[in-house]
């Protein structure tokens, strides 16, 4: 029997050139942390209640547009439903001595048209822990840019003397809620990679330092396309074992199965087209990953 392979776009594209997909860039950098100024309490969201911000300008995730955000104790969305999440961690927060007065949660919107910031700040929050003796404290701010449509996470003091805390997240999940994006690598080398795999992802090891700054910049101009070619070979029930990419720039591929696992790497140079073989692969549904310049493309290949 012969073995046969069918790729797929994830996303609805007219064709195999991934020039029109949204997707985000990575930077860390650093900046002194200052609490926000005049701003709006909502505290209500202690009570686990979402609070509704009618935002004065239009914000582009992963390119739709929305004027309405939510925000809820770790995390703010763009639809009422959360399947538009930017997250800042999944420890079950709580404030501060258990009085919300001293973790106030509360908003800003600085700057005039086009260039207003809607920032939002966690102040004092903390995680729940059996030992009394540990503590765990954090402050956070989160960005949203009018015209750039970016957003970045801002760190402030904190103080986490449990042990037990060894995975921390910070990223967002985009409407289709899988894969979503992430950081990974370090606090003080981060990278912004796809999950393929939500329960062998562990985050970063440690919290980020005071000061640090994560920025996700949205962008429609990737460097890299994936085609298919049919075999040369072509006979009656006979589909292409093999599929080839050509990448505009230097690009890394990777081959990961259904369980997460990444078996196969491969380095590709700029304008160079290669050819990959399906035939060794078992029957299933594969995930490619391609990187190149610090952006992430993702298609799906079935063998059958």
């Amino acid at each position: 029997m012969i073995k046969k392979s069918t790729l797929f776009l994830l996303t609805l594209l007219a064709s195999f050139n991934l020039t029109s997909q949204t997707e985000y860039s990575f930077t860390h950098s650093s900046a002194t942390y200052t609490d926000l100024t005049e701003t709006t309490l909502i505290n209500q969201v202690w009570d686990y209640d979402d609070f509704t911000i009618s935002l004065p300008f239009k914000f582009k995730y992963f390119g739709v547009e929305y004027d309405t955000m939510y925000v809820g104790i770790n995390s703010v969305y763009f639809t009422q439903s959360g399947a538009d999440n930017i997250f800042m961690g999944s420890d079950n927060y709580i404030p501060q001595d258990d009085n919300s007065a001293l973790s106030p949660i509360s908003y800003v919107i600085n700057g005039t048209t086009p260039n207003r910031i809607l920032k939002v700040q966690y102040k004092n929050i903390n995680a729940q822990l059996q030992d009394p003796q540990e503590e765990y404290s954090a402050n956070y701010q989160m960005w949203f840019y009018e015209t750039s449509s970016k957003f970045e996470f801002r760190f402030g003091p904190n103080v986490i003397t449990d042990l037990n805390f060894t995975s921390f997240y910070y990223g967002f999940i985009d409407a289709d809620n899988s894969p979503y994006l992430a950081i990974s690598g370090t606090a003080a080398n981060p990278s912004l990679i796809r999950v393929m795999n939500a329960l062998a992802f562990a985050g970063i090891p440690t919290h980020p330092l005071n000061g640090q700054v994560y920025t996700f910049n949205p962008t429609t101009s990737p460097s890299t396309s994936l085609r298919s070619i049919s075999n040369v070979n072509y006979t009656l029930g006979q589909s292409q074992n093999y599929f080839t990419l050509l990448s505009q720039s230097n690009a890394q591929l990777e081959i990961i199965n259904s369980e997460g696992k990444s078996i196969k790497s491969i380095e590709i140079d700029k304008d160079k087209l290669i050819t990959e073989s399906t035939e060794l692969l078992a029957k299933g549904v594969y995930i490619l990953k391609i990187s190149s310049n610090n952006q992430l493309f993702t298609e799906k290949l079935i063998v059958y």
